[in-house]
């Protein structure tokens, strides 16, 4: 009797530790589902300025891996796209873009860096430098399967 209820309870330990690990891993895998499937926007304003609300917009882009725009002085040029990713291991982990900006002229690396969905300011000594052309780049959305990425630059 004193077995059957020992098997019993390493089941019952058994199914507990699995019902949790699903939880888990299911609550996990909603940043997948929420960051994977965006929509390509259908039309961009590329170089052509626009204002959002109190900000300036001067660049406007979708972009694939290896392609690269420029206004004539410095470029951009997205080298790395990854998807988010789930782990029972670890945090949830958001896509991300790598991406480089050069010099037009001589090709020169200015900065290169990864990025989240959402804003950063690039012209400050962390990233491209205080003088860097553009303040803040936006990244709106990126989509690793269909290989792009949804950019605004800001002035």
């Amino acid at each position: 009797m004193k077995m059957r209820h020992r098997i019993v309870n390493i089941a019952g330990l058994f199914l507990a530790g699995a019902i949790v690990l699903c939880e888990v891993g299911c609550q996990e895998c909603s940043v997948e589902r929420e960051f994977n499937h965006p929509v390509r926007p259908s039309n961009t304003h590329r170089w052509n300025a626009f204002q959002d609300g109190s900000v300036t917009v001067v660049g406007d882009f979708v972009l694939g891996t290896g392609e690269s725009v420029d206004n004539g002085k410095v470029g951009l040029r997205v080298v790395d796209l990854t998807s988010a990713r789930c782990s029972l291991t670890r945090e949830p982990e958001t896509p991300t873009a790598r991406i480089q900006f050069y010099n037009v002229g001589d090709q020169k690396l200015i900065c290169e860096s990864t990025f989240r969905p959402g804003n950063v300011l690039l012209n400050n000594s962390q990233m491209c430098g205080e003088t860097f052309y553009w303040s803040a780049i936006s990244v709106g959305a990126i989509n690793a399967k269909e290989n792009w990425v949804a950019i605004q630059l800001v002035k």
